[in-house]
């Protein structure tokens, strides 16, 4: 698949008006090319690209539901992979109840942001804007997430910038840089900048 065509994959399953999301393109360093395909295995595709939905999940009050990263200490958007034949729709709401217990209601999916490392695709995320029809949410049981936190628009941006300082032992700045590119694209989104 080359770069800005339009977006393919699993079915969105999303009966919403403009469903088509907006393809945004991230080239990584090729160094990382050796370490990004272990990492990121989640759902192999037909075309051998994976898959997964990062849930920006609102609020009443219009704040965004993070989940917090205990390994980095660090607040992110719950995210988590689609499985073989699912929607993106019916992963994004599987997804929320698994990451936080809550019911949520679709109401979009505006962008697909695709990762490329040395030219090839390595990763799509799926951002699916969602609204918490309950207003209590859970740590469930076996979570990553060890706690939940919210913020306004403007301030995932701040947060974004500390997911760039992130270094790991393994995957160096790599999944810093990924939590960065979800929590600005969200940002760009919800606060109607247009997503490059």
């Amino acid at each position: 698949m080359a770069r800005g065509t339009p977006v393919s994959g699993p079915d969105l399953g999303l009966e919403l008006a403009g469903a088509t999301p907006t393809p945004v393109e991230v080239d990584y360093p090729h160094r990382w090319l050796r370490w990004i395909a272990p990492a990121l295995r989640r759902v192999t595709l037909a075309d051998g690209r994976t898959a997964q939905v990062a849930l920006v999940i609102q609020g009443a009050a219009g704040r965004v539901l993070l989940a917090e990263r205990p390994r980095q200490r660090l607040f992110a958007l719950p995210t988590g992979g689609v499985q073989p034949g699912e929607t993106i729709a019916a992963a994004a709401q599987r997804e929320a109840a698994e990451e936080t217990g809550l019911t949520v209601e679709l109401t979009a999916c505006p962008a697909v942001i695709r990762h490329w490392v040395g030219g090839r695709l390595v990763l799509c995320s799926y951002v699916v804007l969602l609204r918490s029809v309950g207003d209590v949410h859970q740590v469930p049981q076996g979570n990553e997430a060890t706690s939940f936190g919210e913020a306004r628009p403007d301030e995932l941006l701040d947060l974004a910038g500390r997911w760039q300082r992130v270094r790991e032992p393994l995957f160096g700045s790599l999944y810093g840089q990924l939590q960065a590119q979800l929590l600005t694209t969200a940002s760009q989104i919800l606060r109607g900048e247009h997503v490059p």
